[in-house]
């Protein structure tokens, strides 16, 4: 965390680049301050990615330990976690698991196509913040789902990826998305709220409208059932 933090940060202050550099340069010095500081980053690092993640919903934790427990002790640690770069569809179409918030520990996935489609009795998930892409399908007929944060990651929200989450009641749309394919949202028959975050480069939700606009050519892109056309 405190690696992804400082890259958040240098692209906000690029001069804490050299800042870093710096530091890195009386740390090859072997100036004491300095090799105190990193031998305490490194030790937290270690305890971080040793830690044991909690499951909320056994029949998650069940799955996950049969596809990536590398170590074999019948538990999942963060590092563990961080590792997998696919979920292979391994949960689509279990209509048993209820929760999934420990997915924002899977931090090598860059995306999700398909993964969760028609998981029924899905009621709350926490997806990584590095994710980029919600693929075709992704959450298809997770008609339990009531609420969903998409990460300011996301550029892209795919083909279908939400269609009959009828569950659903609002969404918001981060200013990263700059692609969303049709039928994203296609009978969300729950949908009362649509908002897009200020400063999105391609959509907006104008005048409190509750729908996605694309703004170059005023087209309404997806609304709901509190949608009011702006003039």
């Amino acid at each position: 965390k405190l690696y992804v933090l400082f890259h958040d940060e240098a692209k906000k202050h690029p001069e804490y680049e050299d800042e870093a550099r710096e530091a890195f340069k009386r740390l090859e010095d072997g100036e004491e301050e300095y090799l105190e500081l990193w031998k305490w980053i490194r030790e937290e690092s270690l305890k971080e990615s040793e830690q044991i993640i909690t499951f909320a919903d056994n029949k998650v934790k069940d799955i996950c330990i049969a596809n990536w427990d590398i170590t074999g002790d019948g538990e999942l640690n963060i590092f563990e976690a961080s590792l997998v770069e696919t979920l292979n569809g391994v949960f689509a179409k279990n209509k048993n698991i209820t929760s999934f918030n420990e997915l924002k520990y899977f931090t090598g996935l860059d995306f999700l196509n398909g993964d969760f489609q028609e998981c029924k009795s899905l009621k709350s998930i926490s997806l990584p913040n590095n994710i980029r892409s919600i693929g075709d399908f992704t959450f298809r007929y997770c008609s339990g789902l009531t609420s969903i944060t998409i990460p300011n990651s996301v550029t892209n929200i795919r083909f279908r990826a939400f269609q009959y989450c009828s569950g659903l009641t609002s969404i918001t749309i981060p200013n990263s998305v700059t692609c969303i394919a049709e039928y994203a949202f296609e009978a969300c028959s729950g949908l009362s709220s649509i908002v897009v975050e200020n400063g999105n480069p391609v959509y907006d939700s104008r005048n409190n409208c509750n729908a996605i606009i694309e703004t170059t050519t005023n087209t309404l892109h997806s609304g709901c059932k509190a949608t009011i056309i702006p003039n």
